[in-house]
């Protein structure tokens, strides 16, 4: 037998051993890409006229050949003959010393006088372009044919303004109408929708037929249907589905594009991170899927919207995910667009242009749209954060509210141990903490945070501070040896307490020189995405962030920084608490807000705005500078033979600037072996 021979005689046995029958029965699942398992079913199906021929419709894999070209890319085999000799080990047939043209194959091989692999490559790929431009200028032909046959009072129109869509809203598109579409499987009228110059999708009129076969240009993606708004994008562009959803959005007088499918979705994001000019938000919305008892389906179309908007943020482009399974949002009788405009045009309408009008005014910042965000806010209740500390929730009026709060102190007071204090605070009461710790490791954070456990332990049970464990002896093995059973019980307690407890909450990304607030933002909109949760943001500390410009200053730097993460608290509408460092010459003076490193940014960009010192910084009326230097050098003194010893230091927390409070002071009794801080 012959080439041909093979192709046709076992091409149907080939397939079912290299893969199985695809959903819809019409075709088999590509065993390259696996299309042929979701929701439309159709994988790789015969070409028809072309026995042993094969198509893939799924968008990034595209394959067009015969069943042994197939062999070849699964098996990765180049040579034909290699691929016969394959088929014959799938079908346990010896093809090739049985064939009588195997040595005319071979002859045919040998006396080529290209028999290197480079050109039989060169060739292979040259016969692949000419069958892309042949197979697109096919489908170019067969789109303007089609556009021509849909004339107004055609079949095609008539199903089309039963879908709530114009004969002129149609021609702007160039849809089209096939009669008898009879390739791919499907023998049925269809419109013929164009998603570029060489690719469109079929669309079958028949009744309760929601089949929709895509004709590709070999080898390439098929277009995403009307990605040219964004040459002129309004302030929202809808993202849907299916061509006929978008057309009813642009009925309605918004813009609109559609993925065409799952397949589609990557191909979309690519296409829109190569652009500059986007839409202030792309909103997507999903099919309204129901499953048999009415309820919202979340595994088919919100899942699909959910996958786009995931990779949306991912690739940094502003998105939001209408929940269309919401009947308070979205009409329940209604699966997607369209059916919401044929049921109720003008609901439809005013929904659509709703949205859209309120994307505009909060671009332009129109206050009128921001009423009823601040009615929900009101009635809904945004309670402020505990800061766990009552004396300082005092001061707060209840505690933090979503804002830029800057803590600051001079070298060794304890900055850092404060905020892991509240950290841990915070996370145990369900919070989660995003901590951005640009000098310390995660063991060296998780260790001070147990340390300070135990001496809470301690202090709650009334044990001898002798029973805490500093971060050093939680983290050096070889104190443990020394440990007696009482101690090793009560490390052993505060791990397994974090553990189940606040260390689930608490999420270290650490690096040196290498976070910036553009990756901030990146794992703060990640973080959302992965867990529905708006975290509260730590950064450990402002000074080291990495700069956006090494061109810049350390001032600008920190100015551009410190504005930027203003922005992110008030994006994601959470506290985002960052430790600043001093300027030295402040060491010896009161805390102000002079004292904040580079502090013009800090004092004006900051919502609260929070200094630590030593009791006793404090002017002291009528007291003389010497008498003031030899006071300080001996509460330094003293502090520093405090902290040796496990004693505690009195510490104040001066409120420098509160935008929305009151300011003051409280006082804490600050532990620095244990890391613990408690109120005085």
């Amino acid at each position: 037998m012959n080439i041909n021979e093979i192709k046709e005689r076992y091409s149907v046995d080939l397939m079912n051993i290299l893969t199985e029958r695809d959903k819809s029965g019409r075709g088999f699942v590509c065993p390259l890409c696996g299309s042929g398992t979701g929701k439309n079913g159709t994988g790789m199906v015969p070409v028809k006229n072309k026995p042993g021929y094969y198509h893939c419709f799924a968008s990034g894999c595209e394959f067009h050949g015969d069943v042994l070209e197939l062999i070849g890319r699964v098996y990765n085999l180049r040579d034909t003959t290699e691929q016969i000799r394959k088929a014959g080990e799938l079908l346990h047939v010896e093809l090739m010393d049985h064939d009588p043209d195997a040595q005319w194959w071979r002859e045919k091989r040998t006396t080529s006088s290209e028999t290197s692999e480079e050109k039989t490559h060169d060739e292979e790929n040259k016969n692949h372009v000419e069958t892309n431009n042949e197979l697109s200028a096919q489908i170019r032909t067969f789109i303007s044919e089609s556009s021509k046959a849909l004339t107004p009072k055609s079949p095609g129109m008539n199903y089309l303004n039963g879908r709530g869509i114009s004969y002129e809203l149609a021609s702007k598109y160039s849809l089209g109408y096939c009669g008898n579409y009879n390739r791919d499987g499907m023998n049925t009228p269809a419109i013929i929708i164009p998603t570029s110059a060489d690719s469109y999708t079929a669309r079958s009129m028949t009744a309760n037929d929601s089949r929709k076969i895509r004709k590709l240009k070999a080898a390439e993606r098929a277009g995403i249907f009307n990605i040219d708004c964004l040459n002129d994008p309004q302030f929202i562009v809808y993202i849907v589905e299916g061509e006929i959803d978008a057309l009813s959005i642009i009925s309605a007088g918004c813009q609109a594009i559609a993925t065409g499918g799952g397949t589609g979705k990557r191909a979309l994001v690519e296409e829109l991170s190569k652009r500059k000019n986007l839409p202030t938000r792309f909103v997507i919305l999903p099919d309204n899927d129901r499953k048999p008892d009415g309820t919202p389906d979340r595994a088919r179309g919100y899942q699909m919207g959910k996958d786009i908007l995931g990779m949306l943020h991912e690739a940094g482009i502003p998105a939001k995910l209408f929940d269309t399974g919401d009947p308070k949002l979205w009409p329940a009788e209604y699966k997607d667009v369209n059916d919401f405009l044929v049921g109720n045009r003008q609901g439809c309408i005013s929904f659509l242009q709703g949205m859209r009008d309120k994307a505009e005014g909060i671009a332009l910042g129109r206050t009128s749209v921001f009423v009823e965000g601040l009615r929900k806010q009101i009635a809904g209740g945004t309670p402020p954060i505990t800061t766990g500390f009552s004396n300082l929730d005092d001061i707060l009026d209840g505690g933090f509210h979503a804002g830029l709060i800057i803590v600051g102190a001079v070298s060794a007071l304890g900055k850092t141990t404060f905020l892991l204090n509240v950290a841990d605070l915070l996370a145990g009461k369900g919070h989660d903490i995003l901590f951005f710790s640009l000098e310390m490791s995660r063991y060296e954070l998780i260790s001070k945070i147990i340390s300070r456990r135990t001496a809470l332990y301690c202090s709650e049970h009334d044990l001898s501070l002798s029973f805490a464990k500093s971060n050093y002896g939680i983290s050096d093995y070889r104190r443990w040896e020394r440990y007696n059973n009482m101690e090793r019980e009560i490390v052993e307690k505060c791990f397994d307490d974090y553990e189940n407890g606040a260390g689930k909450n608490i999420y270290v990304h650490h690096g040196i020189q290498d976070i910036g607030t553009d990756k901030i933002r990146k794992i703060v909109q990640n973080h959302i995405n992965q867990t529905g949760r708006v975290p509260i943001i730590m950064i450990d500390y402002l000074q080291i962030l990495a700069s956006p410009d090494n061109r810049m200053t350390d001032k600008q730097k920190t100015d551009c920084n410190v504005v930027e993460a203003k922005r992110i608290s008030r994006d994601f509408n959470t506290p985002l608490i960052g430790i600043s460092s001093f300027n030295r010459e402040n060491y010896q003076e009161p805390v102000s807000m002079s004292s904040f490193k580079e502090s013009g940014s800090l004092e004006y960009s900051s919502d609260l705005l929070i200094g630590l010192q030593y009791d006793g910084m404090d002017y002291i009326p009528g007291e003389k500078a010497p008498q003031r230097q030899e006071r300080l050098r001996q509460l330094k003194k003293d502090n520093d033979a405090a902290a040796r010893s496990g004693r505690p230091i009195a510490i104040e927390l001066k409120v420098l600037k509160n935008r929305s409070g009151a300011k003051g002071t409280c006082g804490f009794n600050y532990y620095p072996m244990f890391n613990f801080f408690m109120e005085a």
